[in-house]
């Protein structure tokens, strides 16, 4: 099965990505468009069909397959930066961990999915908003009376002020997180948050000057210590 999954993976991935080179160019004539243009629509909608790929292989694994290993922070931001292999190689993104325990700190094991994808929704989000040629993410756990969890904080070109709260639920299956309503960036992260928590869970956007930051809660506190969200 696992064998028959990878195929399944790697030829579905194979067929978007020629799919799409093999009308690129016929599409940026008709339109006129530059070929830098539209190597970078290309390079968008590929990232798009693996990430894809990636959703549809996870909705045939069986519930055990989830869940049978462990891994620690560390080892699933090293997962990410894989994900984002072509734009770490180019020095396009930089993800750092604040200094302490926090890169070995291991997750609960049916959670590291979540994690995966959260860090991925917030790396992709980086990159598309901050506007600058270099992307640097800084992680750094924070407690705030009886919430833990995490804070993004990124440079970004933009002056503009504000800050945002966003709400979420936990997502109920894999067709509910591919195609819920209003699952903007913020939206799915808010939502990602609030399935590791297993509960509803608000995420804190908060824009400064040239600076972006993300507070996205993880657990509770009990008796002055994190429980075992992670």
């Amino acid at each position: 099965m696992e064998e028959a999954r990878d195929r399944f993976a790697n030829e579905l991935v194979e067929m978007m990505v020629k799919a799409v080179q093999s009308s690129s160019a016929a599409t940026a004539q008709f339109h006129d468009c530059a070929q830098t243009n539209m190597s970078r629509l290309v390079s968008a909608v590929t990232d798009t069909a693996v990430r894809s790929s990636e959703a549809l292989i996870e909705w045939f694994k069986r519930p055990d397959d989830r869940a049978q290993k462990s891994l620690t922070f560390g080892q699933v931001k090293s997962a990410v930066e894989g994900r984002f292999e072509r734009q770490v190689v180019s020095h396009r993104l930089h993800v750092a961990l604040a200094s302490g325990p926090l890169a070995e700190t291991e997750l609960v094991p049916e959670k590291v999915k979540l994690y995966f994808d959260l860090l991925s929704e917030i790396v992709n989000n980086a990159l598309k908003y901050d506007g600058r040629e270099r992307t640097r993410i800084r992680i750094t756990p924070y407690v705030d009376e009886d919430i833990w969890g995490f804070t993004y904080s990124s440079l970004c070109s933009e002056v503009d002020v504000w800050d945002r709260a966003v709400k979420g639920d936990p997502y109920q299956s894999l067709s509910d997180a591919l195609f819920r309503d209003s699952n903007s960036g913020l939206d799915k992260i808010a939502a990602i948050s609030a399935s590791i928590t297993g509960a509803p869970a608000t995420i804190l956007a908060e824009k400064r000057r040239r600076a972006f930051h993300l507070r996205v809660p993880i657990g509770l506190m009990s008796g002055g210590r994190a429980n075992d969200s992670a």
